[in-house]
């Protein structure tokens, strides 16, 4: 999982610096705050769901998570 989650993130950069070769530094800082803002949420969803339900909580979200971003990834 962890190789999956490094691998999608050079990817992503790779994808970010092709969009503006001058604003490089900037477009990284931008990339990096949202995949630190959207880890921390995620973990404190996951965290809320399990102590509200469980480990169905955690299992539903991580599921309906998943289900969007293809969803998502599709459209795009």
């Amino acid at each position: 999982m962890d190789l999956a989650v490094q691998s999608s993130q050079i990817a992503n950069q790779a994808r970010v610096y092709a969009l503006d070769a001058t604003a490089r530094s900037r477009l990284n800082t931008v990339f990096m705050a949202v995949m630190l803002a959207g880890g921390a949420v995620g973990a404190g969803l996951g965290g809320a769901t399990y102590a509200a339900w469980g480990w169905s909580g955690p299992c539903t979200f991580g599921a309906i998570s998943a289900t969007l971003a293809l969803l998502l990834s599709r459209k795009l």
